[in-house]
């Protein structure tokens, strides 16, 4: 499961992994935060991440790895309170609240600009997930009126929201979305951060969960406005990878 990718009705705030495994550090750093369940006072406190470790590194940025099911960081790993990069902290697991066969989850926290970020920008070499393809995009209009789009399609004059199919095993990095050469929005799928007591993707303003995903397989990719005549709507849409998917669409509008 990639970062920011709907699951359930919230963002998923880092990489989840299916197959367990054993577990080692991203870089070198100190524990900050270590979370058992055998701890007598864990009930009091219960985690969703389950057994969890968490790491301060250099530059304020915090690695967490939730769902473990054995923690073995101990002094064998240990110099003077610090781990070295890709020392052994635990084996994982389903002790965390997802299930379902969820096992590693794998998160990172800057510090100094507030926010989650997505784990593939620091890694090495990154997973790459299968190529994302603009699938069945929509345009709603105001009155909720869903409008496929097509090529050469008639539309009227006025507002509409733009939305593209999720295509499940892929998430975009970023999107971008055009009228007629001009570039209406942006939206980058890299940092979750917190606004007015909510997680929220940035874009043209923060969209929270609700804003981005619908409850019909579709996530939001902008809003257009629409004038009489000839328009071009250019999708963009860019993952992890660098690869590109792109929809070109001239319409009539009356």
């Amino acid at each position: 499961v990639f970062f920011a990718e709907k699951q359930a009705d919230v963002f998923n705030r880092g990489l989840i992994f299916n197959t367990p495994s054993e577990v080692k550090t991203a870089d070198s750093g100190r524990i900050l935060i270590t979370v058992r369940n055998d701890f007598e006072n864990t009930a009091l406190f219960p985690s969703t991440l389950g057994q969890a470790l968490i790491v301060e590194h250099k530059n304020r940025i915090f690695t967490v790895y939730g769902g473990l099911e054995k923690i073995t960081a101990d002094a064998a790993f240990i110099e003077n309170g610090s781990l070295e990069k890709e020392a052994l902290i635990g084996i994982s697991g389903n002790s965390g609240w997802k299930k379902e066969n969820q096992s590693l989850e794998f998160q990172v926290i800057d510090r100094h600009i507030k926010a989650v970020i997505n784990p593939l920008l620091l890694m090495e070499a990154p997973a790459q997930p299968k190529r994302f393809i603009i699938r069945n995009p929509i345009a709603v209009s105001k009155a909720g009126t869903v409008i496929p789009l097509s090529k050469g399609i008639k539309l009227a004059a006025g507002t509409y929201t733009l939305y593209s199919a999720i295509i499940e095993g892929t998430m975009p990095y970023t999107t971008e979305v055009s009228v007629n050469g001009s570039l209406i929005e942006k939206i980058d799928y890299n940092a979750l951060k917190s606004h007015k007591e909510k997680i929220c993707i940035q874009g043209h303003t923060q969209y929270d969960f609700h804003a981005i995903y619908t409850g019909n397989g579709t996530f939001r990719l902008a809003d257009i406005s629409l004038s009489k005549g000839k328009n071009t709507i250019d999708i963009k849409i860019t993952d992890i990878g660098g690869r590109e998917s792109i929809s070109h669409l001239p319409l009539t509008v009356f």
